[in-house]
């Protein structure tokens, strides 16, 4: 692919030639000649940069330019000249990269992505170290990208320019030299449609307030609340946004302008005799602006006009971000493939050459889309890359993408997430594998989180991966970014040894975040997710990753001041502190069903004092403090009605997000992340509100009162109180606090108890056995005892209390008892019980835990329809096994009457795959028949379910079906069972995922003696 079009810049008396991608020497400026081996450009602004952060180094850091590498790439070389450090570079790109290396891996200061916690100049003495033997690089793509569309909304909306000058430095001295530039865009169209018939104040009703806006430019929403962006933010923004795209072409970065596609306001069909538009429906429940076909004379007028107005207010670039028809637009009768070169013909009308950006994400771009453009002038920037199993098509980005190229692009948090963690070794390995793959179309990297600065670690890796030569060895580089960022200690090269091989070790898996925190969910004792679509389960183990807090707080004193280790000590704790949430709701779940009121009142005062906790500490850090973030918004504006609208849109974004509807459809909370100010006020006034709730329920015998969480969260969208903007208290002192407070939790430990068999056969003794794990990374524990009361009808044979030693951090000890039934129980299963007490730090926990176990009784003589036996053990692939219904979704008894290829069934089994289900028979049945295959609400075109259904007797298998898919014939077997003491079905799905695998086991039925 043609590197990005180049473009002549003034402003520092030079002609500064910007765009360099890969793409070799360009030609000599005329107020700088250059010998013919080096690049024209001036080191101007590098200098600046260099000035910038670290000024008691400028003056003893050269800079020069060096002629790109034999292949045309991008290099950079970090020498010594005469005794100084000479850093030198084909491209401003290049240069600030070898600046941004030198000062990591020579000088050890770390300039951070998180840019708080490095925000003041670099405090530096003496002179700059020379390096020890000439180190160069050479870029292995051209193009190396950031940010995403909705960084602007969930980051930046209202920043100033200090802190994007900030940003703008930090990402060049990472090596970025194409950054999406979405800030002002709001002018352009305000603009162009008042040439289309709209007034300045139809488009302003239109037009979201700023944090909203990436959803509007991606054409998924428009203005859904009352307030409105006024005319002077409006036109503040728009003269920032130029400002910003200035700097970044000075720099030797090339903006990502937001392109032109089709999206239009309402009623624009009828103020535009000729147009044609596509209404796109609703978006995550708010309504879509409507789609101007592309292939209309009226769309070309309109793109020239949008075009030309952008150049105006910021200038030029040659790289434009579309996402046609984005997470479920609508073509309707329109061909995708004309409308996209339609799209691309409008482009290189006001553009000639420009690219087209573009997000790989979900469907897009689909085959239909790419038939019609101009490939080689198409960036795809994958956000998929890393997410999915091998053997997913999104693991191709070559096949998929027909040989478009791409950038490797991850997301490693959605919504600004604050959770540590990223699939780094997926990227690792992938990367490199993609890059050496012949003719392969991978010519960048993408950085791709929905907010930006978090996550340090991540940002630095993958930006690195675009000038290392091979793969690195992934625990060798953190153990390095430990030395840059507070200088060499053997405690935090373990600690980040121990991150790297939890945190950022995510397998692929089908997500590429990691976990969410417990404490932002909307209260519920059965939550497993604050964000619907984010993992409801650990991705690492976490008590492993709790010893990296110890290892942290044992770093030398003399480092301790240190910014960027404070930041790292409150943000390890606070994960520490997150995960542990999902080891205790359980429990908190588990005393209200047991209506233990003093226990629940116990474990909700343990949470919500937790809660508090937590927020002083991310009040010790500017990072995580929700004011500090609200001021960049009051900043921003100067009258009394913008600041209180502000206010509102920042509020919403992190809590609700939209509308009721939005709520409805999944948006509340989706961008929740532990700050200070929104932990200590808005998540601890929710939990406080529920636990009161739980309690009066338990006290007057009743269910919980309905809260109604969507108008808990508005009212706290509409509140003044000023939130703490400047840090208090003192990092390592309150890390330290909460780590001893953390070693004495028993709520951490999980404590099991299953039987050795599948069930309790009142002819023979059963061994019941309570696995206890110790959940607590920072302590072992003392003695554990535990003590077994078996139900009425069963006894014990061995002594009801057992006791074992010490159990080490993640480690597990058993204790066991043999029970036996006196006689027959009367009811089909019991229930054994085990207390457990597990002492830690000298901080004793009770615990308990139970199974139900089925009493063996074999089916009664005759047809016996399996849905009406019990089940001796029972695994849902996602919900659970329903009786004489479908699988529905996750809830017992959500599905509807069984129904395959138009028939009904009145008995049967439904579920999903990966699925089990064992009856017991006792050797008195002789055959089983059952009508499997999948449910007809899986067997739409857009669906793709694909299992097979086995038949096993005692372990072994009596039949397997074919693949049963949504065009498969039913799959009707009659299996002899005679002897069979346990007859098993499972359920297996053929590709990777599960979804839409619903699969119905109609008129399952034994015939028993």
């Amino acid at each position: 692919m043609r590197p990005f079009r180049t473009a002549a810049v003034g402003g520092l008396g030079l002609a500064l030639v910007v765009g360099m991608f890969g793409s070799g020497p360009a030609t000599a400026s005329a107020a700088a000649p250059a010998r013919p081996d080096r690049p024209a450009f001036s080191t101007a602004a590098a200098r600046g940069v260099v000035d910038r952060m670290i000024p008691g180094w400028s003056s003893k850091i050269e800079l020069g330019t060096l002629a790109p590498a034999p292949s045309g790439k991008e290099q950079y070389r970090i020498g010594r000249d005469k005794g100084e450090v000479l850093i030198s570079g084909s491209s401003p790109s290049a240069l600030l990269n070898g600046v941004g290396q030198y000062l990591k891996y020579t000088a050890h200061r770390d300039i951070s992505w998180s840019s708080d916690a490095s925000a003041e100049p670099l405090a530096v003495k003496g002179r700059p170290p020379l390096p020890a033997s000439t180190v160069t690089r050479t870029a292995n793509v051209s193009h190396r990208v950031l940010s995403n569309d909705t960084a602007d909304g969930y980051t930046n909306a209202y920043w100033d320019w200090d802190r994007w000058q900030r940003e703008i430095d930090v990402a060049a001295l990472h090596g970025i030299n194409e950054f999406f530039m979405p800030v002002g865009m709001e002018a352009v169209y305000q603009q162009t449609m008042r040439q289309f018939g709209y007034s300045e104040a139809e488009m302003r009703a239109w037009i979201p307030m700023p944090a909203h806006q990436p959803w509007w430019l991606l054409q998924n929403m428009s203005n859904f609340t009352s307030d409105q962006e006024s005319q002077a933010l409006i036109d503040s923004r728009a003269a920032l946004g130029r400002k910003i795209a200035d700097r970044m072409r000075t720099m030797g970065m090339e903006p990502i302008f937001p392109g032109y596609f089709g999206t239009v306001p309402s009623g624009f069909v009828a103020k535009n005799p000729g147009a044609a538009v596509v209404p796109q429906g609703d978006w995550s429940g708010t309504r879509r602006p409507d789609w101007l076909d592309p292939r209309t004379a009226v769309f070309g007028k309109v793109a020239a006009a949008f075009y030309r107005s952008q150049k105006q207010l910021f200038g030029d670039t040659g790289a434009f971000k579309m996402d046609l028809l984005h997470e479920g637009g609508k073509a309707g009768t329109v061909p995708v493939g004309d409308a996209a070169k339609a799209v691309q013909s409008a482009l290189d009308l006001a553009h000639p050459d420009a690219t087209w950006v573009i997000l790989g994400w979900q469907s897009n771009p689909g085959a239909a889309l790419l038939s019609g453009v101009d490939r080689s002038r198409m960036l795809i920037v994958d956000g998929l890359t890393d997410r999915y199993a091998d053997s997913d098509a999104t693991a191709d980005p070559n096949k998929l993408f027909g040989g478009t190229p791409y950038a490797f692009g991850a997301i490693w948090n959605f919504g600004g997430h604050t959770t540590l963690g990223a699939n780094t070794g997926v990227w690792n390995k992938r990367f490199f594998a993609q890059l050496d793959r012949p003719g392969t179309a991978l010519d960048g990297i993408a950085v791709l989180p929905e907010a930006n600065d978090n996550n340090d670690a991540a940002f630095e890796f993958l930006t690195e991966l675009a000038w290392q030569p091979a793969a690195p060895d992934q625990a060798q580089w953190f153990s390095r970014f430990a030395d840059a960022r507070y200088g060499a200690d053997p405690h935090a090269e373990a600690a980040w040894k121990i991150i790297s091989g939890t945190a950022y070790s995510l397998p692929a898996d089908g997500w590429s975040e990691a976990q969410d925190g417990l404490f932002g969910a909307a209260p519920s004792l059965t939550t497993t997710n604050a964000a619907a679509w984010s993992p409801d389960a650990m991705r690492y183990d976490p008590v492993a990753f709790e010893r990296a807090l110890d290892e942290l707080l044992q770093v030398s004193p003399a480092l301790r001041g240190n910014a960027l280790y404070q930041y790292d000590v409150v943000d390890v704790a606070r994960q520490v502190l997150s995960n542990r949430s999902r080891s205790w709701l359980p429990q908190i779940k588990a005393a209200y069903d047991a209506k233990d009121r003093p226990l629940l009142k116990k474990l909700s005062q343990q949470w919500l004092g937790s809660m508090s906790t937590l927020d002083a500490l991310l009040g010790s850090r500017p990072e995580f403090q929700l004011g500090g973030w609200l001021k960049y918004g009051s900043d921003a504006t100067t009258t009394a009605a913008d600041k209180a609208a502000v206010q509102r849109d920042m509020r919403s974004l992190i809590t609700n997000w939209g509308g009721r509807s939005g709520v409805d459809a999944g948006l509340g909370d989706y961008a929740n992340r532990e700050w200070s100010g929104l932990v200590g006020d808005y998540y601890l006034g929710r939990w406080q509100q529920y636990f009161r709730s739980l309690d009066t329920a338990l006290a007057q015998g009743t269910a919980p009162a309905a809260i109604d969480w969507y108008t808990v969260g508005e009212d706290w969208i509409a509140k003044r109180t000023p939130l703490p903007a400047t840090p208090s208290g003192d990092p390592v002192r309150l890390a330290t606090a909460l780590r001893d407070q953390l070693r004495k939790d028993g709520l951490a430990d999980r404590v099991t108890l299953k039987t050795a068999g599948p069930y309790l056969d009142p002819a023979k003794p059963l061994t019941v056995t309570a696995t206890v794990r110790n959940g607590n990374g920072l302590t072992s524990t003392d003695r554990v005892s535990a003590v077994l009361t078996p139900p009425a009808g069963v006894r014990l044979t061995t002594p009801a209390t057992v006791t074992t030693g010490r159990i080490a951090p993640g480690k597990s000890a058993t204790l066991s008892w043999t029970v036996r039934a006196d006689s027959a129980p009367t009811t089909p299963t019991v229930r054994l019980r085990a207390a457990v007490s597990v002492t830690h730090a000298g901080s004793t926990t009770a615990a308990v835990a139970g199974v139900d176990t089925p009493v063996a009784a074999a089916p009664k003589a005759g047809t016996d329809y399996l849905s009406d036996l019990p089940f001796i053990d029972a695994q849902g692939g996602y919900g659970p096994w329903e009786r004489d219904t479908s699988n529905g979704e996750e809830a017992p008894g959500d599905g509807h009457t069984l129904t395959m290829l138009g028939t009904t069934y009145a008995k049967g089994l439904g579920t999903n795959s990966d699925a089990t289900v064992t009856f017991y028979l006792g050797g008195q049945c002789s055959s089983f028949s059952m009508t499997a295959g999948i449910d007809d609400d899986m067997r739409g075109a857009d669906k793709d379910p694909r299992v097979t259904v086995s038949v096993l007797g005692d372990g072994t298998s009596l039949g397997r079906s074919g693949e049963l898919n949504r065009t498969a014939p039913l799959w009707q077997p009659t299996v002899d069972i005679t002897g069979v003491q346990l007859l098993t079905l499972r359920v297996d799905k053929v590709k990777d995922v599960n979804w839409y695998d619903h699969t119905d086991l109609a008129d399952a039925k034994v015939v028993c003696a």
